[in-house]
């Protein structure tokens, strides 16, 4: 801003001309030469300084904003001594001139170099240096050297190394060079001197603090445990200190008895010693069955210390012998009990205390000698003793004499149960075990000589009557049977218990022609017919008549007629139009492209919408099925008839506008092709059209509804160059006969 400032004070006189069609200011600046300012009828604006530069007045008109001046002259030159501001940027350029007293003040640019002349000189107020400007290289393109991976442990236990590889990798680090003013400016390469820096260079990602070995496997080295100083020696008390225990490991806890075991562990995972065994180490030593006196060999007590051994059980010298062999080799001691006589006490038998009729014969002593024998009674008792043997003691037994009693059955007699029964089976009398398989019995024994009682016990669901257990009855009755059926034979029946399940067994009322009076059966009653696994009432097939052309049935084409008594439903119908489906009734429909119109299915027309302007003619081409009419219907209120093979129907129109074509009845269109290309047409729909060819082609469609083709026999169509943002398929048209569809080029 300084620099235009600079220049616009050196601006010192305005001269003012008219030239033919155009006003020109002529601007004298004091060693630049002239500045025309330039207005033209047909030109726009601009300024020239020296012929050398120049700016349209839209550019000037925001740098020279405003003009001031005290004095105006039109024939001669304007004299401007204020200031002038210029907004924007001026040029200064060249001058061979050199300066003296008449050019003082004037500027030039010479070679990147802003001067002045002084009156005398141009001197240097400013130049703009260029040199070489780099930037700091970037990151390196190798980021990590290549680190192989670690060895096998050098150890497997106890403390090992890893090592692994590592190599350097070489990458490439950039950086910008440019060629910058002093001013900040950055120009072209060629205008800075010297050889261009480099942009980049080699650099390395390096293997520095890597970690190229470690230590592992510095676990324990596992050791197997070992017995100690105690192991297989021959002691007088167990092993307690860890040597004698183990010499390697830990020791588990000594058992019990002798001979003391135990086992050492492992150190560090190593595995655990064989059972480690000490010895007892002791004298034989007698027990207390020594030195006693006893009728028998003793069978406890021989030693106390040692293993019993020599055994003598004879007594042939009025004593017991046996030794207590010391442990491990040390002293043996024999020991003796001597042998005497026992006196036995006498004992009653069974027979003592029980109730008889007559004396017992049998079971009078379990010891001793039976004496002193009363079989008479007379105080209601049998009397005797038994005699002790070697001093042994008498002792008093005695049987009463008793009276008959009859056995009587017990509340469990008669009833029905799930199981034998175990109480309550005799109010009187001794009761028998109860017998295996139902009915349970068992016997209620008379005591002393009376009548015995037999007794029953039936099976749940079973009862006790005329002296047998009878089975329980009941009535089963069988379930609803469907429509159309009658009972084969019965509605129900009796059933019997057969432990616990019934005879006859429940049934389910089912479909059977053979009769029963034992099972729920049913079979199909007069005009139904098992069919299906089912009585089916007696059916008919009704078929519709023909259906007019056009027309699709709605929906059945004939339907089941089922006897209802002597009528049959649905009734017999009419093949007639109606839009509602029905299954049970002749009906049909319009086919697609076809309406319902003057009570039948008319032929939907063939359409479509083209653009047209004032005055336009309009042909379609296309072919008929021979010696076949058809109308066009042109959409202004005109129409045509034509027939035979391939025409080109032409129509000029009056007016412009969206013009709607129908053909009534495409049907009749046949043959080769239609073309309609090129027409600007906006829709398109054709329904029953026969052709090869159907083009549509370079118009503005944007729409083709699902169906829009429904019944027509189409081979080729072209729809490229349309409108279409939803691309069409063969199957979206309804066109099972196309083999080409070109969609390319829309523009929605």
């Amino acid at each position: 801003m300084k620099k235009r400032q600079t220049w616009l004070e050196s601006l010192k006189q305005w001269a003012f001309r008219s030239v033919v069609s155009a006003v020109v200011f002529t601007l004298t600046v004091a060693g630049l030469g002239t500045v025309l300012i330039y207005a033209a009828t047909t030109l726009p604006w601009f300024i020239s300084i020296d012929d050398d530069y120049q700016l349209t007045f839209a550019e000037w008109k925001e740098t020279v904003a405003h003009l001031f001046w005290r004095t105006w002259s039109v024939a001669g030159e304007i004299v401007y001594t204020g200031d002038i501001a210029v907004i924007g940027g001026a040029r200064i350029g060249n001058t061979t001139a050199g300066c003296s007293a008449s050019n003082a003040g004037n500027l030039k640019y010479v070679d990147r170099c802003l001067s002045y002349c002084n009156g005398s000189n141009w001197t240097q107020v400013s130049c703009v240096t260029y040199s070489w400007n780099t930037s700091s290289y970037g990151s390196c393109s190798a980021t990590s050297p290549t680190i192989g991976s670690r060895w096998a442990c050098s150890a497997s236990c106890g403390g090992g190394t890893q090592t692994r590889t590592c190599t350097a990798t070489n990458g490439t680090q950039s950086r910008t060079v440019q060629c910058k003013g002093s001013d900040g400016s950055v120009v072209a390469d060629s205008v800075c001197s010297g050889t261009k820096p480099g942009t980049s260079q080699t650099c390395i990602a390096g293997c520095s603090g890597i970690a190229i070995s470690k230590d592992c496997n510095t676990q324990a080295c596992p050791t197997n445990g070992a017995c100690g100083t105690a192991h297989n020696t021959n002691r007088t008390s167990a092993p307690s200190t860890v040597g004698e225990k183990c010499s390697v490991g830990t020791a588990s806890s000594v058992s019990g008895s002798w001979p003391r075991t135990w086992t050492c562990a492992g150190v560090n995972g190593g595995n655990t010693s064989s059972t480690c065994t000490a010895n007892k180490k002791e004298n034989g030593t007698c027990g207390t069955a020594n030195g006693i006196a006893v009728t028998t060999y003793p069978t406890v007590n021989h030693c106390s210390a040692g293993t019993k051994e020599d055994v003598d059980t004879s007594a042939t010298d009025g004593a017991y012998n046996w030794k207590c062999k010391g442990a491990n080799g040390w002293t043996d001691v024999n020991c003796t009990a001597n042998k005497t006589a026992v006196a036995v006490n006498g004992a009653c038998g069974t027979a003592n205390g029980i109730a008889v009729t007559t004396y017992p014969t049998a079971n009078h002593c379990s010891a001793g000698t039976k004496e002193d024998v009363d079989t008479s009674a007379t105080d209601g008792v049998y009397n005797w003793t038994c005699a002790g043997a070697n001093g042994g003691s008498t002792a008093n037994c005695s049987a009463n004499k008793a009276v008959p009693g009859e056995g009587t059955c017990g509340t469990a007699n008669g009833t029905s149960i799930s199981s034998k029964p175990t109480a309550n089976l005799c109010s009187a009398g001794t009761a028998s075990s109860v017998s295996g398989s139902w009915p349970r019995t068992w016997t209620c024994n008379g005591s002393n000589g009376g009548g015995n009682a037999s007794c029953t016990a039936c099976k749940t669901n079973y009862t006790w009557k005329n002296n047998t257990c009878t089975a329980d009855t009941k009535t089963f009755t069988c379930a609803t049977k469907p429509v159309g059926t009658v009972r084969n034979t019965v509605s129900s029946y009796t059933q019997t218990r057969n432990g616990s399940a019934r005879n006859p067994v429940n049934s389910t009322t089912a479909y059977n022609a053979t009769a029963s009076t034992t099972a729920c059966r049913y079979k199909c009653a007069t005009n139904y017919t098992w069919k299906n696994n089912t009585c089916t009432a007696d059916t008919k097939t009704f078929t519709c008549e023909t259906k007019p052309v056009g027309t699709v049935r709605n929906s059945v084409s004939s339907y089941t007629q089922t006897r209802n008594g002597s009528a049959r439903s649905p009734a017999d119908s009419t093949t007639a139009y109606n839009a509602t489906a029905s299954t049970t009734a002749c009906r049909y429909k319009c086919a697609f492209g076809y309406t319902w119109k003057n009570n039948i299915c008319e032929e939907l027309p063939m359409k479509w919408v083209w653009t047209v302007t004032a005055s336009e003619e309009k042909c379609l081409g296309y072919s008929t099925k021979t010696s076949t009419s058809i109308t066009i219907n042109r959409g202004d209120g005109s129409s045509a008839s034509y027939e035979g093979s391939y025409k080109t129907a032409c129509h000029t129109y009056a007016t412009a506008g969206d013009k709607t074509v129908t053909i009534p009845n495409p049907s009749n269109i046949g043959g080769l092709s239609i073309d309609l290309s090129n027409k600007k047409l906006k829709s398109f729909i054709a329904w029953h059209l026969d052709i090869t060819i159907l083009q549509l082609n370079n118009n503005e469609i944007a729409t083709i509804q699902a169906g829009a083709f429904n019944g027509s026999k189409v081979s080729q169509l072209d729809l490229s160059y349309n409108k279409l943002s939803t691309v069409p398929t063969k199957e979206s048209l309804w066109l099972p006969n196309l083999t080409s569809l070109n969609v390319n080029n829309q523009s929605p």
